[in-house]
């Protein structure tokens, strides 16, 4: 990934297009937390990450987005499993709306 910062209160989305079921931190230099989310918004499961770690973090259900914002910022914000994340028209699957 290369970056050496994340600007406050923001983050990456990943679309992860057949849904999957791993997560690494190869390249990246930053403590991220990691939101695993399925296709039609609901959050499954939230990591912690190691920086530059290869180790690959396993869902236990399969994902189609991973959203990563700095280490915490799920828990500061009180944004837990289970929780609704809006996810853009563009990127939604059949029957998400």
């Amino acid at each position: 990934m290369g970056r050496t910062e994340l600007l406050p209160d923001t983050g990456m989305l990943f679309v992860v297009d057949p849904p999957g079921r791993g997560f690494w931190m190869k390249d990246t230099r930053l403590a991220l937390s990691v939101a695993f989310i399925e296709d039609c918004g609901r959050i499954v499961e939230i990591a912690d990450l190691e920086p530059l770690s290869e180790r690959i973090v396993n869902t236990a259900k399969p994902y189609g987005f991973g959203l990563e914002v700095a280490r915490g910022w799920f828990e500061r914000n009180g944004i837990a499993v289970g929780d609704i994340v809006a996810i853009p028209r563009n990127y939604r699957k059949p029957g998400c709306d």
